[in-house]
């Protein structure tokens, strides 16, 4: 999937060249391939045998997954290497793991930032710099909202506040439960004007029908019960992961992907849709969940069996 990706970018390397912002430059590379962020963790932490895969291999992978990661300048794959890497290598001593090998560390933060510079024109270095500077002012639902041009600059907090004055504006039942699946948020003439979003006759919406933030999306389709059973199965996904991490009788590394997959869906839900969205963009992560909790299960029911015995 990375080769394809890769691929499709050398495709488009003459119109990269004329790029003047982030947000063009991603619709030519795509949008980040999770599967790719994903390797890099295994890649780097799983504990291959050495009959699984020849170094040669495994380098020409990494280096592969390294550049798709780099220049589809993914702010939530960042996150979700982060949290899984995390996950992956957490124990009582990784304090001192890090103070240990800070060195080696920072020799691969820098060289990571000393690559993309290289491999990505200046003015999208800087655009992409003062993006991830602005991650979490621009989910903010505190602005000032008569703006224009803050409401284009901090898009993802504008829809935040529209979905939370409309839910006061609801009644007791609706706050409660929500108005369904097919409710749309009322954001005004930027639905139109920035989002190019249109109604079923061809007239300019003032409508759409998901927000960046999965909670407040979940808050008026499904109201205060949806989001606190959203929390809910995020928390037992987290739970469940966490706990069989310390069980002798499963699979440790597996366990800890479990605990990745639970704890980046808590987190990644409040910037970018979540579960319920129109696609399916954390299709590998759904899959991990279902994959390893049966994995789990699994094991857990085969070493009480051997107890039994």
């Amino acid at each position: 999937m990375s080769i394809t990706s890769l691929y499709s970018t050398i495709q488009n390397i003459a119109a990269l060249a004329n790029v003047g912002s982030v947000f063009y430059w991603r619709e030519l590379t795509g949008n980040g391939n999770y599967c790719a962020t994903l390797a890099l963790v295994l890649l780097l932490t799983y504990p291959f045998s050495e009959h699984s895969f020849s170094q040669s291999f495994k380098r020409i992978s990494l280096i592969i997954c390294l550049i798709e990661f780099i220049i589809t300048l993914s702010r939530t794959n960042i996150m979700l290497f982060i949290v899984f890497f995390l996950c992956v290598i957490w124990n009582r001593n990784l304090g001192n793991k890090i103070v240990r090998h800070l060195p080696k560390i920072a020799v691969i933060i820098i060289g990571f930032f000393l690559i993309t510079k290289s491999l990505l024109p200046n003015n999208i270095v800087g655009d992409y710099v003062t993006k991830l500077f602005n991650s979490f002012t621009e989910v903010s639902a505190n602005g000032d909202w008569y703006n224009s041009v803050m409401i284009q600059n901090h898009w993802r907090g504008y829809e935040t506040h529209c979905a939370l004055k409309e839910w006061e504006n609801y009644n007791l039942v609706s706050q409660f439960i929500g108005r369904g699946f097919g409710k749309r948020i009322l954001v005004g003439p930027y639905a139109f004007t920035l989002l190019k979003q249109l109604n079923s006759d061809g007239t300019p919406a003032t409508t759409i029908a998901v927000l960046h933030n999965g909670y407040s999306t979940m808050l008026i389709k499904l109201g205060a019960v949806g989001v606190a059973l959203y929390l809910a199965y995020y928390i037992i996904l987290v739970s469940n992961g966490a706990i069989a991490s310390k069980n002798k009788s499963v699979d440790r590394y597996s366990a800890r992907l479990f605990l990745g997959c639970g704890l980046f869906l808590l987190i990644v839900t409040y910037f970018l849709n979540g579960l319920y969205k129109d696609g399916c963009p954390f299709y590998p992560i759904i899959i991990m969940v279902g994959y390893f909790s049966y994995i789990i299960k699994e094991e857990r029911r085969t070493a009480c069996s051997i107890k039994l015995k």
